[in-house]
């Protein structure tokens, strides 16, 4: 059985905003974990995971204190994941559970698709700050 992660870009639509009218861009990317025998099992798997997440494209959920709908834009690469010790990854689902993500911003609705397509796009990095990890290492 070998295993990876698949990562899922998403885009945020604010609520009542046309896409031309955003000043920028939020973006997300999602890596999901999946099990898979051979590649053709794998691709069924994203492709399931891809309609399931598109089915979600328009639920509205609140980020940053704003309604918005995260839209998928597609996938953007795969990652192999391997370990030499045996059991480390036993426990973890191949149903496609979410294993990390970050968020990035642009000003152009044009970057946010060719980073979707896997393209070379400068963006930014969206980072919480200190204060952010600060008060999650309190919690600790």
């Amino acid at each position: 059985m070998e295993a990876g992660s698949v990562s899922f870009i998403f885009l945020m639509v604010e609520d009542g905003t046309r896409l031309e009218e955003q000043g920028e861009f939020i973006l997300e990317e999602e890596y999901y974990y999946f099990k898979f025998r051979d590649n053709d099992e794998l691709r069924e798997k994203v492709m399931a995971k891809i309609d399931f997440l598109k089915q979600q494209n328009q639920q509205i959920i609140i980020r940053q204190h704003k309604k918005v709908r995260k839209v998928l834009l597609g996938t953007r690469k795969f990652c192999s994941i391997t370990t030499k010790v045996d059991g480390v990854f036993d426990s973890v689902s191949d149903s496609g559970c979410e294993l990390a993500y970050s968020l990035f911003y642009t000003d152009s609705l044009k970057n946010a698709a060719r980073f979707a397509q896997g393209d070379e796009v400068e963006l930014d990095y969206y980072d919480y700050g200190n204060d952010y990890l600060a008060k999650a290492m309190e919690m600790m």
